[in-house]
């Protein structure tokens, strides 16, 4: 039974997680990296106002996915790296950051002014899925040490009480509810899984119009 229930494990893991999991680390890296190129971009522009050098400033330091997009990208001009890295962030900050830069480019000023609300935002956001990770990592011990305890008393069971759990261990009902146990907690284990892989970051939507309509 312990085989089948490995192998359940293990089928249960490769077909339902392990693509979530990837999707999950990608998300927060997506998002990390976003928050920072955004910051570096700004804060160059603001020192020197040259696009290419806060271009490059930008991408220093970002993650193995960035650089081998923003590769393939080295034959446009600047401006176009900037649009064309939409599809690679995929946020509404990332499309405020665009709207910004054109204004801008169009209208001239200060871009640490012109980029206020948009940094607030973008400072929101990034500290917000810093809770959102914490909270979640708090709720991760919570259950593992949930699950440890259950367990514990099983494997307290199965040598504290050597005698009792070999009688029960040939009764088919203690075998079924044994059976349902595991299932449980494998169950348990994919609705967390579900529930904490689901990355949910509210961008304020009130910029985002206000941007649009600039």
């Amino acid at each position: 039974m312990s085989i089948c229930f490995a192998i359940l494990y293990a089928l249960s893991y490769y077909l339902l997680l392990r693509k979530r999991i990837k999707a999950y680390q990608k998300r927060i890296d997506s998002i990390h990296c976003c928050y920072q190129f955004i910051s570096s971009f700004i804060v160059s522009l603001s020192v020197k106002p040259s696009l290419d050098d806060a271009y490059t400033s930008a991408c220093r330091n970002q993650t193995k996915e960035f650089d081998e997009y923003a590769a393939n990208l080295e034959e446009n001009e600047t401006y176009s790296r900037i649009i064309y890295l939409r599809k690679f962030f995929n946020m509404g900050i990332y499309k405020l950051f665009i709207n910004v830069l054109d204004i801008y480019q169009n209208e001239g000023g200060s871009i640490i002014q012109i980029s206020d609300s948009l940094l607030k935002e973008s400072n929101r956001i990034e500290r917000s899925l810093r809770e959102s990770i914490n909270i979640g990592n708090k709720k991760i011990i919570e259950f593992i040490l949930l699950w440890v305890i259950t367990i514990g008393i099983l494997i307290f069971m199965r040598f504290a009480l050597m005698q009792f759990y070999s009688k029960m261990i040939g009764n088919i009902y203690f075998m079924v509810m044994l059976s349902i146990f595991f299932l449980f907690l494998l169950g348990s284990i994919i609705l967390f899984c579900f529930r904490y892989l689901n990355v949910s970051i509210k961008e304020d939507k009130i910029w985002f119009q206000e941007s649009k309509t600039r």
